[in-house]
């Protein structure tokens, strides 16, 4: 006989999802065990408050015995949102996966983000204890933030607008300079990397971005006003298409007006939210803005700050409210206004040195199946250091350079065929004491090298670097050129983990042999013979041109030698004229 039995738990402890407001109890979603047995016959709520009754039903033919909850922790949800958005023409970010949040817990001040999208203070012990420059009467979460320049005296929690004052055009205040910088970006509060969009990023994202995305009949949709968990806790803000927007119409979304104000015409369920935001969509909720502790449009509108000043009282933003948008809202830098944080969009974040490099633009530490690899990434971009010109960032580049697997030509190459300074005044006379030549981009200097064909038949390294294509590089880096002598220099200590104070112009580097190693290695991972090697136990010197002038009559090389007792070893000389012929070794950045 079918039994059916009825339990009430008064203590459940389940899937932590918390709540949108940071005042009402954390929800748990409620879930089977997996591997329950009868599975199919439990009916359990959705989820329910914490604390609250729960009532789950069997409607199965075994005898129930007891029913146990257990809590199951959640991973944490990363802070950087994966989908990617254009602020500027080949400029790309992401989006942190909440505003931000500084919560003063009696101490000190912690920062994060807050939990979910939707997430938003409001009128709430934080924002409204604030009660002199970075103090608050009360322990609390703020996520309202004044604007405050660098001309600003403040330091502190202050710094960061956390200030009850309205000192603006004040340097006892928010800062009195027009067009100045942030005294201290907020992106310093919750690590490396983290920053606020500009003012012309802001433009650029939600005016004149071309998505190619239709949505509700609109091309390049980019925007829209929207009010999300219509079937929960409703919450209004803004919702912003990602590049690459794929997810159509979901269930329990309505569209209403795109890439233009309205009155929040958008709606979604949680379910239809879910769906947008799996497709990468980004939701900024209208959590008003503060003046002093006072907060106004809770619920109803949202500003969002920029990292762009205006005039000495001001600083530019992004405000709406209903039937009403400004993407460049000149506000008080008084007001307490939302940040979103974003970080540059960088899929070579896990690059490390020695990966192979592929043709489609992708990178691994071993060889995978089906790929070609083209060659090796030889330098990264260091955090901290001026490496913009090394890593071609003028250039469409900016992360690292990448050493090809193979020489440009079976036979050695001469690097002119006359006896002319094509970078006068730019010359290199010396490497020692870490002086190099002035025109660092090897792609710059092949460039001019090649600049019409008649020049390029007098250069025949550079020529034979940029047109090689039997390993083609792949759209999206600089394409092949002649590396310059101080790219060589930032290869060597890459790659090749030298030491640049050690590297010493026209003389040997005793026992630094494992430098030339480290590059034979990396190399080698490509699979016998699809590589050329670099050294040689047979050979006493290899000589590799750089696109690197010392004079009308020479340029400079790089000589690779593997026997005992040498390594890398820079060299020019009377010996190494223009008309030498030396191996041609292309690099890449990307």
């Amino acid at each position: 006989m079918k039994q059916k039995r009825l339990l009430t738990m008064l203590a459940l402890l389940l899937m932590a999802v918390t709540g949108a407001w940071a005042q009402e109890p954390a929800t748990y979603k409620i879930t089977v065990a997996e591997g329950t047995e009868d599975a199919e016959n439990w009916s359990v709520p959705k989820e329910a408050a914490e604390g609250s009754p729960v009532t789950v039903t069997y409607s199965g033919e075994k005898k129930v015995k007891s029913v146990k909850a257990v809590k199951k922790e959640v991973a944490p949800k990363p802070d950087l949102l994966p989908a990617v958005f254009t602020v500027d023409a080949g400029k790309t970010v992401k989006f942190s996966k909440g505003n931000l949040q500084a919560t003063y817990n009696g101490s000190s001040w912690i920062w994060g983000f807050a939990e979910h999208q939707w997430d938003y203070i409001g009128n709430a012990a934080g924002n409204t204890s604030i009660n002199g420059n970075g103090t608050v009467s009360a322990n609390g979460t703020v996520d309202l933030f004044g604007w405050v320049g660098a001309s600003s005296t403040w330091t502190g929690a202050a710094q960061y607008g956390i200030s009850n004052s309205t000192a603006t055009n004040n340097v006892d205040g928010y800062g009195n300079v027009g067009s100045e910088a942030q005294k201290v970006g907020w992106g310093a509060t919750v690590g490396t990397g983290w920053r606020t969009l500009t003012r012309l990023e802001w433009l650029y994202l939600l005016s004149t971005r071309e998505t190619g995305i239709t949505v509700n009949s609109t091309n390049h949709a980019r925007y829209t006003l929207a009010t999300i968990n219509t079937d929960g806790t409703a919450v209004k803000g803004l919702i912003i298409f990602p590049d690459s927007y794929a997810g159509g119409s979901p269930a329990g979304v309505t569209w209403g007006t795109i890439n233009a104000k309205s009155t929040f015409e958008t709606t979604c369920t949680s379910a239809g939210w879910t769906a947008l935001e799996a497709a990468g969509c980004v939701f900024l909720p209208a959590a008003g803005y503060r003046e002093a502790s006072n907060i106004t449009d809770a619920g109803i509108g949202g500003g969002y700050w920029s990292s762009s000043s205006g005039y000495a009282a001001s600083a530019f933003g992004l405000y709406f409210e209903s039937d009403y948008m400004t993407i460049q809202y000149g506000g008080s830098r008084k007001y307490g206004f939302s940040v979103r944080l974003v970080q540059a969009n960088n899929p070579y974040a896990n690059a490390k040195l020695g990966d192979l490099f592929y043709s489609d633009g992708t990178f691994s530490s071993t060889l995978v199946a089906g790929k070609t690899p083209i060659g090796v990434i030889a330098y990264l971009d260091q955090e901290g250091t001026d490496d913009d010109e090394i890593c071609e960032k003028s250039n469409g580049a900016g992360h690292g350079l990448v050493m090809c697997l193979k020489n440009a030509a079976a036979s050695t190459i001469a690097w002119s065929t006359e006896s002319v300074s094509k970078f006068s005044g730019q010359e290199v006379t010396s490497v020692d004491g870490l002086k190099r030549t002035t025109n660092v981009s090897g792609y710059t200097n092949t460039a001019t090298l090649t600049a019409d064909a008649e020049t390029a038949a007098k250069y025949p390294a550079a020529k034979a670097a940029k047109e090689y294509t039997t390993l083609a590089a792949p759209t999206g880096t600089t394409g092949w050129f002649l590396p310059s002598a101080q790219q060589w220099v930032k290869m060597q200590t890459g790659l090749g983990a030298l030491k640049e104070s050690s590297i010493t112009w026209n003389s040997w580097f005793d026992n630094n042999h494992e430098g030339a190693d480290k590059w034979e290695a990396a190399l080698s991972k490509a699979g016998s013979g699809n590589y050329d090697s670099m050294t040689s136990a047979n050979l006493y010197n290899l000589y590799y041109w750089s696109s690197s002038e010392n004079s009308a009559s020479y340029a400079v090389s790089l000589n690779v030698c593997a026997m005992v007792d040498y390594g890398f070893n820079w060299y020019y000389d009377e010996k190494n004229p223009k008309g030498s012929s030396f191996r041609v070794r292309p690099v890449l950045a990307f």
